[in-house]
């Protein structure tokens, strides 16, 4: 989804990916053989070095700065992160890193067939709108709900202090308030 805040004439932002695979042990050693490059120095330490990494933060691991190819993304710069599902339930459901439960709570676009996270996912926006409502005021607009929400997995976030921008949350907000509404409005319906 778009964000504000980026100067139109310079590089757009960075494609960010998750992908939730079956058994990342796997999953790394098919990707290193026909994508090394993407892993910069780690990728030379082999198979395990990379598993090692991505259990250690939030049981994710980011390659970063791949450069698109095709027709439309010559220059575009990716990144790429990889989940196993065990792992990412375990975020939706406990908040344990609350990384990628966090992302969760903004408009995304979900591929492929996400029916075995369907009940964790509604699990995580109810308890997404629940710890907002404690930090709100009694009264609050929409718009205050979803910027509360959204700025839920920046709070603390060290990276809030450089390289982000500092209007962040509201430039994830503002642009995308109705699809905010749709992916809350179950969720608040029922409250």
């Amino acid at each position: 989804f778009y964000q504000t805040g980026y100067d139109q004439g310079a590089e757009r932002p960075m494609l960010d990916l998750v992908l939730v695979v079956d058994n990342p042990r796997e999953w790394h050693a098919e990707n290193l053989a026909h994508n090394g490059h993407h892993y910069a120095a780690v990728g030379a330490l082999g198979v395990e070095a990379v598993c090692r990494l991505q259990e250690a933060p939030a049981g994710l691991y980011y390659n970063t700065l791949i450069e698109m190819r095709g027709e439309g993304y010559r220059g575009r710069l990716m990144k790429y992160g990889v989940i196993s599902k065990t792992a990412l339930l375990r975020d939706l459901c406990t908040w344990e890193w609350l990384y990628l439960a966090g992302r969760l709570h903004k408009p995304v676009h979900l591929g492929l067939d996400w029916s075995e996270f369907q009940g964790a996912l509604r699990d995580n926006l109810a308890h997404a709108v629940r710890a907002s409502l404690l930090l709100l005021p009694r009264t609050f607009s929409r718009f205050e709900l979803y910027m509360t929400i959204a700025g839920l997995s920046y709070n603390g976030d060290i990276r809030m202090m450089f390289g982000e921008h500092p209007d962040k949350v509201r430039n994830i907000v503002e642009p995308s308030i109705s699809q905010f509404g749709e992916l809350y409005g179950k969720t608040l319906e029922e409250r």
